[in-house]
């Protein structure tokens, strides 16, 4: 009883001390409320506002439709000011800082992708901040993986029109020059003559073969077949046209039915091929996302940061108000006068620990209640949820009492403390995970509480699963740890005092 007795007067004794402080209390209390709130009142958006114009040049070829249709997906990411078909107007914005990205479009876009070659959006930029560069190049390529989706399927569905218009031009072809077969008269010589060269010099043979078609073709994926026999088929109307010429078509039996035939197959070729959706020819292959975390998305970025603000805050006002708690002790005088009464150093840490634990729980408990104001979801099981907020708190106090213990001077106490707030922030996988560290740094952060403590919310709030063991023992570990050695520095301290 008497152990009890003298560890319950530090633990009132403590109590008292931040009673009589009310504006301590405020400042704990309603500062983390109010940096919890503003955090979530004031995040705007999770991508930069890149300021950007768009020069599309007036030989493009995009009609108008297709061209608000890419702007539109390029406004899903960039912030569109202006567009011209200047460049050098854009080109000196972007100098003067008037603009972050410039986006050239390049001149006979739609013709060179028609014919199956290659072409390019210069992306000029002005920026000096590595992020948002980060964000332009990833933002770019998801841009234009998506223009070129648009680009490919307007071009494939024209390709397919002009195709199998091209198709009955030579189905009424083959008609006529199968008749040549029978016998014709110099009227019927003339007039298929005249039909194959029409064909001819209007390309209609080159218009059944695209690059962009062979894709659907799975028999022909290349094109070699499809241009190997339009090839033939220009060579022989070719030679056909000669005779029809020369009125004498008695000897092109065998020509004729070649022509019949590789007519017949381009023109299969060409019905089958545009019975395909233009959109399977261009994106063959799509994507299904699935989500199995709760509500089956990521949590909204304030959110999912909530829980490592709410671990930031407990364990910043642990760390403080253990930092200062043994160094104003000695700065008092405290620890000769401790000397004439009966109590040890662990009745004096056992009652600060218990006092302070008490104090930081009532905080940690209105934040938590702040952050329904979120929209954070409720603690899968509020008593294991609880005793987190125990043991990040204990194990918090524990390394602010290592701070007080070593400590000379509550400035000195409290430069530590900042240090143990910047180790927190970069190094507890509160903004960059761990993994992305090398070893050595991850070790580090692992004797954060805030690693601990920001893991095991994460998955009673968010992921509504229990905190993982790992959880427990990285608290119970930093806790004991620390208990230890500042009770065997507060004996030390004790005895010296004596003397």
């Amino acid at each position: 009883m008497k152990t009890i007795i003298r560890t319950l007067a530090f633990f009132s004794k403590e109590l008292n001390e931040i009673r009589r402080q009310p504006r301590l209390i405020l400042g704990l209390v309603l500062g983390p409320v109010l940096i919890l709130l503003l955090f979530g009142v004031g995040y705007a958006r999770s991508t930069p506002e890149l300021i950007t114009g768009i020069v599309i040049p007036a030989d493009a070829g995009l009609d108008s439709e297709t061209q608000q249709e890419i702007l539109g997906l390029i406004g899903l990411n960039f912030t569109i000011v202006t567009t011209d078909t200047d460049r050098a107007r854009l080109d000196g914005m972007l100098r003067s800082g008037q603009l972050e990205v410039v986006q050239v479009f390049p001149a006979d876009m739609r013709q060179r992708i028609e014919a199956g070659q290659q072409t390019e959006i210069a992306v000029e930029t002005n920026v000096i901040n590595p992020q948002e560069e980060g964000w332009i190049q990833y933002l770019t390529y998801a841009q234009v993986s998506e223009i070129n989706r648009v680009l490919l399927t307007d071009a494939t569905r024209a390709l397919q029109g002009e195709a199998a218009t091209a198709a009955d031009t030579m189905d009424t072809l083959r008609a006529r020059v199968t008749r040549l077969n029978n016998a014709p008269g110099q009227d019927e010589i003339a007039q298929a003559g005249d039909d194959i060269r029409v064909v001819r010099e209007n390309g209609t043979i080159d218009s059944v073969t695209s690059p962009l078609l062979d894709r659907a073709d799975p028999d022909d994926p290349d094109g070699s077949g499809a241009r190997a026999t339009s090839q033939e088929l220009k060579q022989d109307l070719e030679a056909l046209e000669r005779a029809t010429d020369s009125g004498d078509v008695s000897g092109e039996q065998e020509r004729i039915a070649r022509i019949d035939r590789n007519i017949e197959r381009l023109s299969s070729r060409v019905r089958r091929l545009s019975s395909v959706a233009p959109e399977a020819i261009v994106s063959p292959i799509q994507q299904r996302y699935t989500n199995i975390a709760p509500g089956g998305k990521a949590y909204p970025l304030v959110t999912f940061f909530a829980p490592g603000v709410l671990a930031l805050l407990i364990q910043h006002t642990a760390v403080t108000l253990g930092a200062l708690a043994l160094v104003r002790e000695r700065m008092q005088g405290a620890m000769e006068i401790f000397q004439v009464a009966p109590v040890s150093g662990r009745h004096l840490l056992v009652g600060k620990y218990a006092s302070y634990t008490l104090f930081v729980l009532i905080i940690g408990g209105l934040l938590t209640a702040a952050l329904t104001l979120l929209g954070i979801p409720r603690p899968v099981d509020p008593w294991q949820f609880a005793g987190l907020l125990a043991m990040l708190t204990i194990a918090s106090l524990g390394v602010g009492f290592l701070i007080s213990a070593v400590s000379n001077s509550d400035s000195q106490a409290i430069q530590y403390s900042m240090l143990v707030l910047l180790l927190s922030i970069m190094f507890s996988g509160f903004f960059i995970p761990l993994e992305y560290f090398l070893p050595f740094i991850s070790a580090i952060g692992m004797g954060i509480p805030m690693t601990h403590g920001i893991d095991g919310m994460h998955s009673l709030l968010l992921r509504g699963t229990n905190a993982d063991i790992i959880v427990w023992i990285g608290l119970g570990a930093i806790a004991l740890v620390t208990f230890v050695i500042v009770t065997v520095i507060v004996a030390r301290q004790f005895r010296t005092a004596a003397h």
